[in-house]
């Protein structure tokens, strides 16, 4: 992977040259207002230093934005804040000019002394630690010099005020926060001001060389303070190498821990991966072109990813990188649709390079704070998988209308529904699920019965009302409504598996099915699904249930509540054929309580039995799987009444109109 990213940033880089180029190759994603009908706007804060002058001036952001101000983000929480463009207005209003005038590469620069006649003339000191009773004086340092209100002509704390906070408080952390909450306040400063940034005398700070500069300093040359001759691993050239990895979000290698270097050393990680310069800020720069253009989001298992493609493997030619930046943000698009997170594909994904011959890795991660963990990184895979993949799902979907009266569209996206993933806190236990999205995507085979132990268990959550997974539980008038398609969706999950070949179950020949006796519906829907004999017999156990459920909903039950009470006859664990065969003498003495021993049921009922007592003795399903194929039945009855409910309502209206009109 580490290839692909640079390749990527390689590409980006020939698109412009210079360190403003490289910075804003570095550019951040704007960040979103907390209200969502606001534009995003930047706060512009203008020190005169010709005339003591303040003021503020707001822009609304675009597209390019990010670039112009050179957002790239704050520096990471542990470092000093250092950016100009900021999202956080306390560290603008404390430590960032103090900062940048304490580094050595401004000091010789004239913007040392534009900082430092800003500080001097709109800024206070809150003095010295010991008078103030400090002892961690790092941690003051950071905070003893903040904007002065009163000279900017604002409302606010006094330098009195401020000093007396921080001795009550034994500490100087909490002013920043004081002092922007004062300054928006004083200016009107709404929600929708997401960045913040300084201009003196109407010049921007960060168009100023001297500080683009130092920012592109801070972020490649202290990597290479330590810096040995070697080889770089991605270039093959002898270069000046670093093992430093700290600024880089995707975890490489790890060149914390001597045990992983070779020969368990400091000084091993140079053999393990060591990269020059040149390679260095392509990383940077090709991993925030994907950070900014390739995210992706699986809302079902609120799990981030990014799809990094390797399209360079044989080089870049200059003239070719425009259109080849336009396709990889374009394959962004047609990646979404692909997993099911967008309905249509943009005219622009014809515009591609090379169709068919890139590959494409799929990172899933997690971030917590300033924490990157990578969850699953699924990698090589062909272009053409993905479209592979949504177009059998988008065609395995027309079961829906066929078998059960209702459209739904499977979606690599929506199928992580589709699993039970439980919580532990407020994060989800990904981890299962993201294996069955490896398999489906790598092409790997998956176990029936261990799917559909896991489709009984969400059953369960929807009947009893478990809040520990990734569902909404249903309200009470739902529940039913919400297993009975559920249950449709995981049929054709399987269905969807099967057709791919890639589901694990004992192949068996379906000619069984014409010595029964069935409705075109019921023989349209074991067949098509491929069931075999027991899950038939479970099946059509199943649509009994059904007949009786509708009958005691009717009828008010036998608590006079109007639920389907039969449906407690099941134990949603799992039942050993021994339980099933019980129900089925139980479900007869039902039919004829509630007066649905119809020939039909009779005869569905002498079937099952039948197929009951000639597998017994070969009975290969698990308890799950007992009771899974009886609300399979269930399920798929239950829902072919209420379209021929719906069919049969269609044409009373139509009789009505045409007699109205006649």
């Amino acid at each position: 992977m580490i290839e692909s990213v640079y390749q990527i940033g390689e590409a980006v880089r020939k698109e412009g040259q210079g360190t403003r180029a490289f910075l804003e190759s570095l550019a951040a994603e704007i960040p979103t207002p907390k209200k969502k009908d606001d534009k995003p706007v930047i706060a512009v804060f203008d020190f005169g230093l010709s005339n003591g002058a303040f003021g503020v001036n707001y822009f609304e952001l675009g597209s390019e934005s990010a670039e112009k101000y050179l957002w790239i983000g704050n520096a990471p929480s542990n470092n000093p804040q250092d950016r100009v463009t900021t999202s956080n207005l306390s560290y603008l209003v404390s430590q960032v000019v103090p900062n940048l005038l304490s580094r050595p590469q401004i000091a010789s620069t004239p913007l040392a002394d534009k900082l430092d006649r800003l500080v001097k003339t709109f800024y206070l000191d809150l003095g010295d630690p010991g008078d103030l009773g400090i002892s961690n004086r790092s941690s003051y340092s950071r905070h003893r010099r903040l904007w002065d209100l009163h000279k900017l002509g604002l409302e606010g704390s006094s330098l009195e005020d401020l000093r007396r906070a921080v001795r009550d408080a034994g500490d100087s952390k909490s002013l920043p926060d004081l002092v922007a909450k004062e300054v928006k306040s004083a200016l009107g400063i709404g929600d929708d001001v997401v960045l913040f940034t300084l201009s003196i005398d109407g010049a921007l700070l960060v168009d100023d060389t001297n500080y683009q500069a130092y920012l592109e300093s801070s972020f490649v040359d202290s990597a290479f303070e330590n810096a040995v001759d070697g080889v770089c691993h991605i270039t093959g050239k002898p270069d000046k190498v670093t093992t430093d990895m700290t600024r880089f979000k995707f975890k490489y290698y790890i060149t914390d821990k001597p045990g992983f270097a070779s020969g368990a050393t400091d000084k091993g990680f140079v053999a393990n991966l060591a990269i020059g310069r040149e390679a260095y800020v392509s990383l940077l720069v090709g991993e925030r072109f994907i950070q900014r253009y390739l995210g992706f989001q699986l809302r079902s298992i609120r799990t981030n990813g990014y799809l990094i493609p390797d399209v360079f493997a044989g080089g870049v030619s200059d003239r070719y990188v425009p259109n080849l930046l336009i396709s990889i943000r374009d394959l962004k698009t047609r990646v979404d649709y692909d997993l099911g997170l967008q309905e249509r594909v943009d005219l622009a994904l014809q515009r591609q390079a090379d169709e068919g011959s890139y590959m494409i890795n799929l990172l899933f991660y997690k971030q917590q704070k300033a924490n990157f963990k990578v969850l699953r990184l699924i990698q090589d895979v062909p272009e053409y998988r993905l479209q592979e993949i949504r177009r059998a799902l988008d065609d395995i979907s027309e079961l829906f209308p066929e078998l059960y009266g209702f459209r739904y569209g499977l979606t690599l996206s929506n199928l992580g529904w589709l699993l039970p993933v439980r919580k532990s806190g407020t994060d989800l236990l990904v981890k299962s699920v993201l294996d069955f999205y490896s398999s489906i995507i790598e092409g790997g085979v998956l176990e029936r019965r261990e799917l559909v132990e896991a489709f009984l268990e969400l059953v369960r959550v929807y009947m009893f009302g478990n809040p520990n997974y990734q569902v909404s539980i249903p309200k009470d008038d739902e529940r039913d409504w919400t297993v009975l398609r559920y249950l449709a969706q995981t049929n054709v999950l399987l269905a969807f598996l099967r057709g791919m070949g890639q589901l694990k179950e004992e192949e068996m020949d379906q000619v069984y099915l014409q010595d029964l006796m069935l409705s075109d519906e019921q023989r349209e829907f074991l067949s098509r699904l491929r069931y075999t004999p027991q899950q038939t017999a479970l099946y059509l156990l199943g649509t009994i249930i059904a007949d009786i459920a509708r009958e005691q909903a009717t009828m008010g039950g036998e608590n006079g509540s109007g639920e389907k009470v039969i449906l407690n006859k099941l134990n949603y664990e799992g039942m050993t054929l021994q339980r099933v065969q019980r129900l089925a003498v139980e479900l007869f003495d039902k039919m004829r309580q509630y007066k649905v021993l119809t020939p039909w049921n009779e005869q569905a009922f002498a079937q099952a039995q039948g197929l009951l007592s000639e597998y017994a003795s070969r009975w290969n399903l698990t308890p799950a799987e007992n009771v899974y194929y009886i609300l399979s039945g269930y399920s798929h009855s239950t829902l072919q009444a209420m379209k021929h409910a719906r069919s049969q309502s269609r044409e009373g209206t139509q009789a009505i109109t045409t007699s109205n009109g006649e």
